[in-house]
């Protein structure tokens, strides 16, 4: 069930991310008995370097130590076909994406996400399970979507920004006409289980257009770290992104990206 639907919104990219306590005899070598069982879905590889605070314990960069690289912590990305569905894992972290490409592509909505997330989920547990690990103790699940409103599109000057965020109408002050075009914040999620993170930029894309960047990701721990209690929070976090979205951009925009529910 879609809380809020849009047929053609302006969404670029998605992403349903677990954090879990790291597993500390993870190394390079794991990845690629990883990718073996994601491969048929995901034929293209990518290493990374990892996200958030990475810990180099172990490891001696004086000059002349033998360092174990196979201990590095980085990142991989396994990626399908198309380049636009990919899985993220380190030794923290698993994270599957949709990100939309320079092809045309159809925007792929949570719930058809969902159950690729769940499958995806599995494998790399079952993987863990057969490899010795424990199964993930899960520190924070959340759900990210970014969207990019385009400058010919949606708004032509920065000026016009106010017609898509309702908010923005209001004067910052009484003495000067102060114009914002971009913001961030946090906010406590209800009943303070997580928060609610905004982000709003302009940005000059890699094709050279301009555009408002605005993120927004819902995060928070899970009461548990069974499937069970991670799928209802994620499905929680993800109706609490979409409808803010819905509840804070304008109904003019909103026609534009044909909002029919």
């Amino acid at each position: 069930m879609r809380p809020v639907d849009f047929v053609d919104p302006p969404v670029v990219e998605t992403a349903i991310g677990v954090v879990f306590a790291p597993m500390k005899s993870w190394n390079l070598l794991h990845f690629g008995l990883l990718w073996e069982r994601f491969r048929r879905a995901y034929p293209n590889a990518e290493v990374r370097l990892p996200t958030g605070k990475p810990q180099f314990e172990g490891l001696d960069f004086t000059s002349g130590a033998e360092i174990e690289l196979s201990k590095l912590p980085l990142r991989c990305a396994f990626l399908d076909s198309a380049r636009n569905q990919s899985v993220q894992v380190q030794s923290n972290s698993f994270v599957r994406n949709w990100r939309k490409t320079d092809e045309p592509v159809r925007y792929v909505h949570y719930d058809e996400i969902r159950p690729l997330f769940v499958e995806d989920w599995s494998t790399f547990k079952t993987f863990l399970n057969e490899h010795g690990f424990q199964a993930p103790e899960i520190w924070q699940a959340e759900v990210t979507y970014v969207n990019h409103i385009v400058r010919g599109r949606e708004w032509d000057s920065l000026l016009d920004v106010a017609t898509i965020f309702p908010f923005w109408e209001r004067q910052l002050t009484s003495r000067f006409d102060f114009r914002p075009y971009s913001f961030t914040f946090t906010a406590a999620l209800p009943g303070n289980q997580g928060q609610l993170n905004v982000l709003c930029s302009p940005v000059l894309r890699a094709d050279g257009r301009q555009v408002i960047q605005f993120t927004i990701s819902s995060c928070g721990k899970p009461p548990g770290s069974d499937d069970k209690q991670l799928m209802a929070w994620i499905d929680q976090c993800h109706e609490y992104v979409v409808t803010f979205f819905a509840d804070f951009t304008s109904e003019k925009a909103q026609m534009a990206w044909r909002r029919t529910k």
